[in-house]
């Protein structure tokens, strides 16, 4: 027990850091607006027909490659320093332990991952807030939206809700999927970050996170490349976070969301076990930004 309060400990450190950090007050101010923009236009769809809307938005509130981009660097902004070492670590260390220390930023990346992803749904209900309704069904607003995408003729830039999704899952299965496909992305993300950092040199993590985004990008606005066009899309892992990229939205794609659920959180997982090892089993020297 002892021991898991120290690793609580070191966890809550870096979130207590948050009051005092306006990057990261600045970070969720700007994701919040990027997140929600294709949100607001159907809130006025609603308030101009006197809709009520269903809270099950979140399986569509990340759908395409854009808000997909931006997300994973709202991600890297948030996890660029990992393992999160500044003067006050070696203090913080030195009551706690080394072990204890690292686990507490293992535990941070789950925990901030998981905050972002409930930031990111209470961003859309917030948006909703004067058409929102509560319904354990789809509702009639993304259904009809889904069936005839025409409904919202004017308004520009809007969610674009995917039958197949309506069809295979409920509306708070689909949700669920969504916040743990989310959520896992972040905890991959952090566990990159911090398993390069530590690995390589302070800066390695953003390089490789970095160069996954840029994979992304080739891959939706490179040139043309044929027929292996649509393999590469398939496996680019950062579409997978959304369930239109997914099966059975893509037919094409080779995950189902649980599939893709288990290799983010299980490939996060392993790189957080080597990273533990490889910095318990060596010094840390603080003074020279050496991890």
């Amino acid at each position: 027990m002892d021991k898991a309060k120290r690793v609580l400990f070191c966890a809550n450190v870096n979130f207590l850091k948050w009051r005092r950090n306006f990057n990261v007050i600045l970070l969720f101010i700007l994701w919040f607006v990027w997140s929600t923009e294709h949100i607001r236009p159907v809130a006025q769809y609603c308030q101009d027909n006197g809709y009520v809307i269903s809270p099950w938005v979140l399986p569509f509130q990340i759908s395409n490659v854009n808000t997909i981009l931006v997300y994973v660097f709202t991600l890297i902004v948030l996890f660029a320093n990992a393992p999160f070492c500044d003067f006050s670590s070696p203090f913080v260390m030195i009551r706690t332990g080394k072990a204890a220390w690292f686990r507490g930023q293992l535990l941070y990346i789950v925990g901030a991952g998981f905050v972002l992803t409930l930031f990111t749904y209470a961003s859309a209900l917030v948006t909703l807030a004067p058409c929102l309704g509560f319904s354990m069904n789809w509702g009639g607003v993304l259904i009809g939206l889904a069936e005839q995408p025409a409904l919202m003729a004017g308004y520009d830039g809007h969610i674009l809700p995917k039958l197949a999704i309506i069809q295979s899952y409920s509306g708070a299965e689909a949700t669920l999927l969504a916040f743990l496909l989310l959520w896992g992305m972040a905890v991959l993300t952090g566990s990159i970050l911090l398993f390069f950092n530590i690995t390589f040199h302070p800066g390695a993590g953003v390089v490789a996170v970095a160069s996954i985004e840029a994979f992304t990008i080739f891959t939706q606005y490179g040139p043309a490349l044929g027929a292996g066009k649509g393999w590469l899309v398939a496996w680019d892992v950062l579409h997978w976070c959304s369930m239109h990229h997914i099966r059975p939205a893509d037919v094409s794609a080779p995950v189902t969301p649980w599939m893709a659920i288990g290799l983010f959180f299980g490939i996060a997982g392993i790189l957080g076990l080597c990273s533990a090892r490889i910095f318990c089993g060596r010094d840390t020297v603080f003074e020279s930004d050496e991890i």
